[in-house]
């Protein structure tokens, strides 16, 4: 992902993993709305929501919805699916794009070490942007979920101390588990073409 980083030329970066994609043929349109290149009054990020499971299979899936206190309250815990995330490139690269010692919760961290730096304005899509299929390496089960989420706080301890690392992994955990939906993961979700 650092490689895709330095090579982006854009206002804004999206990353897709090789089992991510977009939603629908406008994702990209919708997000963007209002956007026009190069203005000052961009907003920093714009995230929206995403899907991860199988579409059509009976089962636990993930409707991961971005808060709506996200960019209002700073440093809580709360975080954007970086698949549905436009970051702009030089908040990125002023972060040093994604940690490589960190495994399983780069993406996570590199979020709040913006947010914690920048404060950047954040727009609110409000609309699924991005489907994830399930069997990424950070949700391979409880392990990697443990393994993650103490690279997270290791990684927040050194930056604001352990008790506040313990607050935001705490909800950050409560985020991820208010997602969690069984059933049919709904086909109409899925954008095949």
């Amino acid at each position: 992902m650092n490689k895709g980083l330095s090579a982006a030329s854009g206002e804004y970066v999206l990353f897709l993993n090789a089992d991510d994609f977009l939603m629908t043929r406008d994702s990209l349109s919708l997000a963007l709305t209002g956007c026009v290149l190069g203005a000052t009054d961009n907003p920093d990020l714009i995230v929206g929501d995403a899907v991860m499971g199988e579409p059509g299979r009976v089962g636990l899936w993930r409707h991961r919805r971005v808060p709506c206190l996200l960019g209002r309250i700073w440093g809580l815990g709360i975080y954007p699916v970086h698949q549905a995330q436009f970051s702009k490139r030089y908040l990125l690269e002023a972060v040093e794009g994604f940690d490589p010692a960190l495994r399983l919760a780069a993406d996570i961290t590199q979020y709040y070490d913006m947010e914690r730096r920048f404060h950047p304005s954040i727009r609110l899509v409000g609309a699924d942007i991005a489907f994830m299929q399930v069997g990424g390496a950070a949700n391979a089960g409880p392990k990697a979920v443990c393994r993650g989420t103490l690279e997270i706080y290791r990684h927040l301890s050194a930056k604001v101390g352990g008790a506040r690392a313990s607050v935001m992994v705490l909800i950050k955990t409560l985020q991820s588990v208010s997602e969690i939906r069984f059933g049919r993961c709904p086909r109409e979700m899925w954008f095949s073409g």
